[in-house]
């Protein structure tokens, strides 16, 4: 994967379960993409998430996030979603806090001519998705994906770098997309770590699940990546294992299938 901005995937195992041979060719949720390639494309094209040095997740004794994410055919491309899941969301000024919170970010690949290597060709990025105050983007073409995207190098290679906005996680491709979401007092967003010793401790590199598809679900219970009685298919409410008190975010399911492009 290259630090240009350009996603590019190389794997020795065949997307397509129609190229594959081999003990490393199941395709459990029957999408004819190999699971074992797409869970190499995940552990790839996953995101490390920036907080504010101010989160109040990370200093939450039952604070947590989580990825969940889907891999799935569109035509000949793929589509990649991955939602950021935290138990909370903490609020602005003081209100519209609740349990559980689902942003989510989704890739498009294109599969190389020898059938196991892709390219990243889209990406989106979701901030507050649906709501009054969305502020989602589309980069489209690897001019803004090479000028907008952030990396930093992990064992020597680069890793996609996304910033969450404080105690809200508004998921933005750089700093000065989320600076230009509002001038409004409750609604402006910091999304990096400033003037701290060690920026890599506001970092972090959640476990993710692959939930396979939506009638043949790979991992459905989220309880592995710390969401106790949470669910990836759930189309009711996600309350980040924390119970439901009074109010949780929506249902995972339509971030999971819901093409942005």
């Amino acid at each position: 994967m290259a630090a240009s901005g350009v996603f590019v995937v190389h794997t020795s195992i065949p997307a397509a379960v129609s190229a594959c041979n081999g003990a490393d060719c199941g395709d459990a949720d029957g999408d004819g993409l190999v699971d074992a390639w797409e869970n190499l494309v995940l552990e790839r094209v996953r995101p490390r998430i920036e907080f504010d040095e101010q989160e109040q997740l990370l200093g939450d004794p039952e604070g947590n996030v989580g990825q969940i994410a889907r891999v799935t055919r569109k035509g000949a491309d793929v589509l990649v979603f991955i939602i950021l899941a935290y138990s909370k969301d903490y609020g602005s000024c003081g209100f519209s806090g609740h349990n559980g919170d689902n942003e989510r970010v989704v890739l498009q690949l294109s599969i190389a001519t020898n059938g196991s290597d892709a390219k990243v060709t889209k990406v989106y990025t979701a901030a507050h998705e649906g709501s009054p105050a969305d502020d989602r983007h589309i980069y489209a073409d690897e001019a803004a994906l090479a000028k907008e995207l952030l990396f930093v190098t992990e064992n020597g290679q680069p890793r996609w770098l996304v910033l969450a906005s404080r105690d809200k996680h508004a998921t933005y491709a750089n700093d000065a997309t989320c600076a230009a979401h509002s001038s409004v007092p409750c609604l402006l967003e910091n999304c990096t770590a400033n003037d701290v010793e060690n920026v890599d401790s506001f970092r972090r590199l959640p476990h993710v699940v692959n939930a396979g598809e939506p009638n043949k679900h790979l991992n459905d219970d989220l309880g592995s990546i710390g969401f106790p009685g949470e669910t990836a298919w759930s189309t009711d409410t996600f309350c980040g294992g924390l119970g439901s008190g009074s109010e949780c975010a929506g249902g995972n399911a339509d971030k999971l299938t819901s093409d942005p492009f």
